[in-house]
């Protein structure tokens, strides 16, 4: 019954973080919709968690233990970052029609998908061979620092604009949510060593970290008063006597 439990739990977790990982991105996509732009969102934030996610997938894919339910969370994310990048491309102009923006947005995801499941593929193809140690750096290292310097274009953002608007903070409560379940779940893996869970959740961690800096960032600018105002606001509010 233990056994069961504990399998349970271990599936539980498992499908919690894969959801909050297919979903994290859907109220930033919602947004851009809504306002037909991806001002105040940093591009950059977005290709390295694409990047990052397709490296930590395929090295999850190689290694000796194999995690599915990290492969399925780490794809659902690369898949959600080509849908933001190309809404980046379809809203660079305001003054474009309706269908133009949805066959550049459609085209553009399409395009991304397709590169994404190729680049998976020739990463596992690149990774296999590799020493057990370089796969390491490549996959779980790499990852984990790329995750956490492509906060810092966000936080530029913030601080540059100091505004929040365009960021939406629904990304922040699936992303944690799902980190954390994805933590808790290889804290219980058995057969792991302390070393070892400590470096596989590495990633997961440092996301939890940085959204707690964004979100310290932003409850300091809502606290200014000016939090919900964009430079074009800031810059007429200045310019009145």
């Amino acid at each position: 019954m233990t056994m069961l439990s504990s399998h349970a739990l271990h599936d539980a977790l498992g499908i919690l973080g894969t959801v909050c990982f297919a979903l994290m991105l859907a109220p930033q996509v919602y947004l851009n919709c809504s306002t037909r732009s991806t001002e105040g969102l940093s591009l950059p934030l977005i290709v390295l968690w694409h990047v990052s996610s397709l490296l930590a997938a395929a090295y999850y894919a190689v290694s000796d233990d194999s995690d599915t339910y990290g492969i399925l969370s780490m794809m659902a994310l690369a898949f959600f970052c080509g849908i933001v990048e190309a809404q980046f491309l379809s809203f660079r102009r305001k003054s474009q029609e309706s269908r133009g923006v949805g066959f550049t947005m459609g085209a553009g995801i399409l395009c991304l998908t397709a590169l994404s499941a190729l680049s998976y593929v020739a990463l596992i193809q690149v990774m296999k061979p590799l020493a057990d140690v370089v796969l390491f750096a490549v996959g779980d290292i790499l990852p984990s620092v790329l995750l956490c310097v492509s906060f810092f274009p966000q936080i530029y953002e913030f601080v540059h604009r100091w505004s929040i608007k365009g960021y939406s903070f629904g990304v922040t409560f699936f992303d944690v949510c799902g980190c954390t379940a994805n933590t808790v779940l290889i804290a219980g893996k058995p057969g792991l060593s302390f070393g070892d869970k400590i470096a596989h959740a590495a990633p997961f961690v440092s996301i939890i970290i940085m959204h707690c800096v964004l979100i310290v960032l932003a409850i300091a600018i809502c606290s200014s008063g000016r939090g919900g105002a964009t430079q074009v606001d800031l810059a007429e509010s200045d310019a009145k006597p």
